[in-house]
């Protein structure tokens, strides 16, 4: 008997939980460094890299395998992601207020996160993103 072949939604969901989760755990990890790498440097490079995202490649066509609930799920957590690259790439703030900043995001994505996973029908586990059910 062969294996179930993955649907076209299912690979969707799989990709954003990994591209999402991904975006998260570099932020969580690195949150602490960023804006100090920064300010030492004075290189933004520090800032964005831990925010990119393999989701900028996505189009209609995958978007369209999701539901309605789902696809604005996954909008917001990116709209804030964009807004925190946005502000990154363009402030003039001082470290501490780029620091406060960050962490006001990062709770924001946090819970964008969480509803997306819902959405999705899946769920963080210790730190790790589940695949859950279907």
């Amino acid at each position: 008997m062969s294996p179930k072949r993955p649907t076209p939604a299912s690979r969707v969901k799989s990709l954003l939980t990994l591209d999402a989760g991904n975006v998260l755990r570099r932020l969580e990890a690195r949150q602490a460094t960023m804006v100090q790498a920064f300010s030492r440097h004075r290189d933004r490079q520090a800032l964005l890299r831990p925010i990119r995202s393999r989701f900028d490649g996505a189009g209609f066509d995958e978007l369209v395998q999701l539901t309605p609930r789902q696809q604005e799920a996954a909008t917001r957590f990116y709209e804030i992601l964009d807004d925190l690259a946005y502000y990154f790439t363009y402030t003039e703030d001082m470290p501490g207020t780029a620091s406060e900043k960050l962490s006001a995001y990062l709770e924001d994505l946090q819970a964008a996160h969480r509803d997306l996973l819902a959405s999705l029908g899946r769920r963080r586990r210790g730190g790790k993103t589940g695949a859950g059910p279907e």
